[in-house]
């Protein structure tokens, strides 16, 4: 969002890239870790590694935003469904 125009596409070129080698990462594992007994293990490592990136993620939103939830927007939103089933159960 807040990149400029003339490095928008090192950040996307490098982006990729970055996706691209994990990608690469899951052959790698699924290589080393072989055996179907030990699958279970790639699943651990996989909701760690991306329980990590929601964490980073979500840290990165509220150091940029100083909050995570719009609660302003989650109150018109509940209070205009509360309103539509009060006038639709009259």
């Amino acid at each position: 969002d807040h990149v400029a125009e003339s490095d928008r596409c090192v950040v996307g070129g490098v982006q990729n890239s970055i996706q691209s080698f994990l990608d690469l990462m899951t052959y790698v594992m699924g290589l080393i870790i072989s055996n179907p007994q030990d699958f279970w293990k790639l699943t651990v490592i996989s909701f760690v590694l991306v329980s990590m990136a929601a964490g980073l993620y979500t840290l990165h939103v509220y150091k940029l935003r100083k909050h995570l939830i719009h609660l302003e927007k989650l109150n018109s939103y509940w209070f205009s469904l509360v309103n539509i089933n009060r006038f639709s159960n009259s």
